[in-house]
């Protein structure tokens, strides 16, 4: 049966309490009915500082140094002993199930202890240098003030670059560097950046914009204004981005070829613990791998039959996959893809009169969910070489090259994430027979994103869950 890790609970001393509560400053957490609070603190705290999901998020700028990831892990644990010095027995149910989300993340982030530094801190896909222009991006200019604190972010954007290389270079010494083609991929971006000066430039557009669009007045004219930013870009951004390609360029020799991350120190068990920290899926990988192959040989032999029944060719519903592939939940993405998909599933089983399209679409969506995770499996698990996946990923989707080769050379840098929505459609699988499932689609639009782990608690305990 597939199955998904249980988890257990530590417990924690009133005194060992109230020392954290000092220690971190949340004595106003104390009491029953805070959860609220304390979720929120570590939704903005950890969650969205977690170099493992948080490339997606344009909130904050990390602090990617050796002393500020560990600084980030302490706060987790204490944060955990926190949430578990809340009396969940005078909690409502909803708080309940938001206080096991929350301690499911949190414990199975403080198993990374081994693998502290084992996330590729940059890629083509994800990084300080494509995050830092999207933060910008999304600061409000609504006054002079906002203004004055643009520029002087902007002007401490190189000490944010600083530790990014650190963060690298430790990662370095301890033989954890992403592959060469990756790093030429940034190399790329990087220079490309730093070549657009003025008006071309980002982070000067974003200003620019702004103050068109804004009517308050401000002391100095806009002209000054953008001038300011531009001898910031000059003397300060570009720079940064000139000193982080030139950092890369040094690492090229020390990188490889070889995709998967079983080619890191304790590879192998950092995929077992980034497919686990994504999923939930704690089990034997090969059994994985053999259950998206009979089910991938499955929905090919149906898509063969309704593709020679129909008209409808390959190219009119391709785009699917790549628009289902790129879907907005990234952060606990099996809750959000394995749910779109098995809803997908449920519309399609529960209607009488069902178009050849529509399930063609369905299938063209599964297939890619089917043959991504065993993608994944096959590049960090089985040692498949990039080339080899990309074949694999086109064979078996109705990706075109380039689309299957992007969606590889994400696989190669996030591993785990991409099996979230396969593993979550067969978890629904497995509940589809009772009321449960469906009973927790309802629920799930009303909740924070979670760890796919704690379906373990909620969905199989009694086939219940909070009313």
């Amino acid at each position: 049966m597939f199955t998904f890790s249980g988890m257990r609970h530590r417990s924690l001393s009133v005194i060992g309490f109230l020392l954290i509560l000092m220690g971190i400053g949340c004595s106003n957490f104390l009491g029953s009915n805070n959860i609220d609070k304390v979720s929120e603190k570590i939704q903005t705290e950890i969650i969205s500082n977690d170099v493992m999901m948080s490339h997606h998020d344009t909130k904050h700028l990390l602090d990617y140094s050796p002393s500020g990831t560990k600084k980030w892990f302490e706060s987790a644990a204490d944060y955990r002993n926190v949430l578990q010095g809340l009396d969940t027995s005078k909690m409502k149910e909803k708080s309940q199930l938001k206080y096991e989300m929350l301690d499911t993340y949190l414990q199975i982030v403080l198993q990374r202890d081994s693998f502290l530094f084992h996330h590729y801190l940059i890629s083509h896909a994800y990084g300080l240098h494509l995050a830092a222009p999207a933060y910008f991006e999304q600061l409000k200019i609504d006054s002079e003030r906002d203004i004055e604190n643009y520029l002087l972010e902007l002007s401490e954007i190189e000490s944010k670059f600083v530790s990014l290389i650190d963060g690298l270079e430790n990662q370095r010494k301890l033989g954890i560097v992403p592959p060469s083609f990756v790093l030429k991929k940034v190399i790329v971006q990087c220079d490309s950046l730093a070549d657009l000066l003025d008006k071309q430039n980002p982070f000067y557009i974003t200003l620019a914009t702004q103050l068109s669009s804004n009517e308050f007045t401000a002391s100095e004219s806009e002209k000054e204004m953008l001038n300011r930013c531009k001898q910031t870009i000059i003397e300060t951004v570009i720079p940064s981005y000139k000193r982080l390609a030139g950092y890369l360029r040094q690492l090229e020799h020390a990188s490889v070829s070889v995709a998967g991350v079983w080619q890191l120190p304790r590879g192998e068990d950092f995929y077992a613990y980034m497919l686990q920290f994504h999923t939930g899926y704690a089990g034997d990988l090969g059994q994985l791998y053999r259950i998206g192959k009979v089910e991938l040989r499955s929905i090919e032999g149906e898509l063969a039959i309704l593709q020679n029944m129909t008209s409808v060719t390959d190219s009119s519903f391709a785009f699917l996959g790549e628009d289902y592939a790129h879907s907005k939940a990234y952060l606990f993405p099996a809750f959000e893809k394995g749910m779109q998909l098995f809803e997908r599933y449920a519309k399609l089983s529960a209607s009488e009169a069902v178009t050849p399209v529509e399930k063609l679409e369905f299938l063209a969506a599964h297939q890619l969910a089917t043959a991504e995770m065993m993608t994944d499996i096959g590049i960090h698990h089985k040692q498949w070489l990039r080339e080899q996946a990309v074949r694999f990923l086109q064979k078996h989707s109705q990706l075109t090259e380039r689309q299957a080769q992007e969606h590889v050379d994400r696989i190669i840098v996030c591993p785990g994430l991409v099996s979230a929505s396969k593993i979550g459609y067969l978890k629904f699988q497995e509940l589809k027979g009772s009321k449960t499932a469906n009973r927790f689609l309802n629920e799930m639009h009303n909740l924070e994103p979670v760890q796919f782990s704690v379906l373990e608690k909620w969905l199989s305990k009694n086939q219940q869950l909070p009313s």
